[in-house]
């Protein structure tokens, strides 16, 4: 099925710029066209990268997700400093990070894996570079959610860029009589299928071309708007 190679939430996009161009400003008009250019481009990617991972890697088709563990509650509950927690056990888990969310792709994660042997043998520039984009970016959330590009993180990011997920009220103040559509479980049954199918092969991704043979280690406090969707696919 098509579903698991892409999917997007096309409606939840169009609201986006629907509303910010309905409160017109000269800053909402700049932040529409950014907000275009890079979803525009996350998305061709993304869907380019995912057929060629049907060409290239369709081995991991087979891969089970055997036994994994999510960490799902309510936000400001403790979930991060469990799932980090976890994380430690490195023999036992595999789990994704900051820059895995970007694009859910097996091609993705090997050229990373590549570039950070490559990094390492030449003293590590691009490591000290990121680390200093990782200060100017992420510095405002040190108190309140400590991030990075190598650090532990939830999945979130990979149903942002579909436009599947209530953090997508982040780009728009009138989210509110729209936010339904980005709940899976109140969306109807077919739609639940296809995003399903699409999260599940993100994950075999995943599993597949990062660290095989662990068990796979989620933390996402907004996936509590899925969980009968989670635990009918996957648990």
């Amino acid at each position: 099925m098509f579903s698991s190679i892409y999917i997007f939430n096309f409606r939840v996009f169009a609201k986006i710029f629907y509303e910010n161009l309905r409160h017109f400003s000269f800053r909402r008009l700049i932040f529409c066209l950014i907000f275009f250019f890079l979803f525009t481009l996350v998305a061709v990617l993304t869907l380019s990268l995912r057929l060629l991972d049907e060409i290239f890697f369709l081995g991991y088709r087979k891969t089970k997700i055997k036994d994994p563990v999510f960490i799902i509650s309510t936000p400001r509950s403790g979930t991060t400093l469990l799932h980090r927690l976890m994380a430690l056990d490195q023999e036992r888990f595999t789990y994704f990070l900051l820059y895995h969310n970007f694009l859910p792709s097996i091609l993705y994660y090997k050229f990373i894996s590549l570039m950070k042997r490559f990094d390492r043998a030449i003293g590590m520039p691009m490591k000290h570079f990121w680390n200093w984009i990782e200060k100017w970016a992420f510095g405002g959330w040190k108190e309140i959610h400590p991030m990075g590009f190598e650090m532990s993180e939830e999945d979130e990011g990979m149903w942002t860029t579909i436009m599947h997920s209530a953090a997508c009220g982040m780009f728009c103040p009138w989210f509110g009589s729209w936010s339904k559509d980005t709940f899976t479980d109140r969306l109807p049954e077919n739609k639940q299928k296809r995003l399903m199918n699409y999260y599940y092969s993100t994950l075999q991704r995943f599993s597949y071309g990062w660290i095989k043979n662990k068990t796979l280690l989620v933390k996402n406090v907004m996936s509590s708007g899925r969980i009968k969707m989670i635990v009918e696919k996957i648990i």
